[in-house]
């Protein structure tokens, strides 16, 4: 199910309000019910822009609607 993510990714990403952030290999998944309604681009831009530099340090980004997390 993947791996709680902590220290300073968490203090950066706690500005999307999110239900849930976990870790999965090389694979960091945000679920936050503010990408309700955007698309998927959008949704990425937002994250990266709260992570910054450190989005760099994943293979991929996945960004849901807590609905969406639930289904996965």
């Amino acid at each position: 199910d993947g791996t709680a993510v902590d220290g300073t990714l968490a203090k950066k990403l706690k500005l999307l309000k999110p239900t849930r952030v976990a870790l999965d290999g090389g694979v960091l998944r945000v679920a936050a019910a503010c990408f309700e309604g955007l698309p998927a681009e959008k949704r990425l831009k937002l994250v990266t822009a709260v992570l910054k530099a450190d989005a760099a340090n994943f293979d991929q980004i996945e960004a849901l609607t807590p609905d969406e997390d639930q289904g996965s």
